[in-house]
């Protein structure tokens, strides 16, 4: 009987954040259906750790991104050379399509271009998975805005993790090749079944991610501080993540000079964040315009109350109390209003977990969605 296809992902990073995480799961999943999977990453990090533990084939190729900070442009001279260069590496390392006999090429962002190249160079039909909302979640944008949507248009297959990443990046038209798949989880992995909610003598609440002006870290502090200065001390703050070091340094001097250390903690990326979630009250999304956010479904999952920013993919996954609160983006206030309002309607809240926990396990397991993605390929 034949061999079902070698899938060879491309990812332009290396950590073990949201994009990452969620191609794993789905690498394990082909696995077990049969089929085969490898990995091109532009750089060392945590997630080669995972592939090796794994026992993964990979091959780190240190190839340009297609993005940059917003406000910062590089050079016309530097975004040449990173096409050329990205081009050239493809056309050196096209060989490895031969050598692991791979059938279809995955790009698991958006925001690095060298996988469609390596696919138009052997001929290999390219499927591009795109996670991000650019400026709106990240603070960044396309160094190559006009080489990246020619390249998308002529990818077999573009999947968009939300509808609100799909209408993102083609607004309400309808394109063949584009289709919307959310990330899928392993649902065992991050069931947690607490006995009580928001019954504890504090109330502590989670933002977990990279840290970064677009995931909106600054507002739950902010929120911290209102509570604080309106009396309501019986809570506590966990930030976890690690990224922008300026913008660590601004949620940490707001802490600070607020005098509000004895209820903010800061912790480090960790792996172990199921361990600090048997002890969460409320999990926040803060995002201005977040593409999925798989903390929302984990935190679901984990019968932990989700309130997150009403925009993007979080307004797209929380109904508002149904399966979660939503708050006006960027508005501190109203978010300390909806937390305020949570904790004198504790009976309501014990519903909403319950409501929004059958609603991850309903839409959101691993097992259907990579049956979508199979089909594709």
């Amino acid at each position: 009987m034949k061999s079902k296809k070698h899938i060879l992902f491309v990812t332009s990073n290396a950590g073990l954040y949201g994009a990452n995480t969620s191609m794993l799961n789905l690498m394990d999943k082909l696995n077990l259906d049969g089929f085969r999977t490898s990995v091109i990453v532009s750089a060392y990090g945590p997630l080669l750790q995972e592939l090796n533990k794994k026992k993964y084939t990979y091959k780190v190729i240190p190839f340009f991104g297609n993005y940059q900070k917003v406000g910062k442009p590089i050079s016309k001279r530097d975004k040449l050379y990173n096409i050329a260069y990205n081009f050239a590496l493809a056309k050196q390392n096209k060989d490895i399509i031969t050598r692991w006999n791979v059938d279809v090429i995955h790009s698991n962002s958006s925001v690095s271009d060298f996988g469609p190249v390596l696919a138009k160079l052997t001929g290999k039909p390219h499927v591009w998975h795109i996670r991000e909302m650019m400026e709106d979640d990240y603070n960044i944008e396309y160094v190559c805005p006009r080489l990246n949507k020619m390249l998308r248009n002529q990818s077999r297959k573009v999947i968009c993790i939300t509808e609100a990443v799909k209408e993102k990046n083609y607004g309400k038209k309808n394109k063949k090749n584009v289709e919307v798949i959310y990330n899928g989880f392993d649902i065992d992995n991050y069931l947690i079944n607490k006995e009580e909610i928001l019954n504890g003598n504090i109330c502590n609440f989670l933002i977990c991610g990279a840290v970064q002006e677009g995931k909106g870290q600054i507002y739950a502090v902010k929120m911290i501080d209102i509570l604080v200065h309106k009396g309501i001390t019986d809570v506590h703050l966990y930030v976890v993540g690690s990224g922008d070091a300026d913008y660590t340094n601004e949620l940490k001097t707001y802490v600070k000079d607020k005098s509000i250390e004895d209820y903010v903690t800061f912790i480090a990326f960790t792996k172990n964040i199921q361990e600090i979630r048997k002890n969460i009250d409320i999990a926040l999304v803060c995002s201005k315009n977040e593409a999925l956010g798989r903390v929302t479904i984990e935190s679901m999952l984990g019968d932990i109350l989700v309130i997150g920013a009403d925009s993007g993919g979080t307004a797209e996954i929380i109904q508002d109390r149904k399966t979660g609160y939503l708050y006006r983006p960027e508005d501190e206030n109203d978010l300390a209003e909806k937390v305020i309002f949570a904790l004198s309607h504790k009976e309501e809240v014990k519903a909403i977990v319950r409501q929004a926990k059958a609603y991850a396990k309903e839409n959101f397991d691993s097992v259907k969605q990579t049956r979508k993605i199979e089909k594709i390929y």
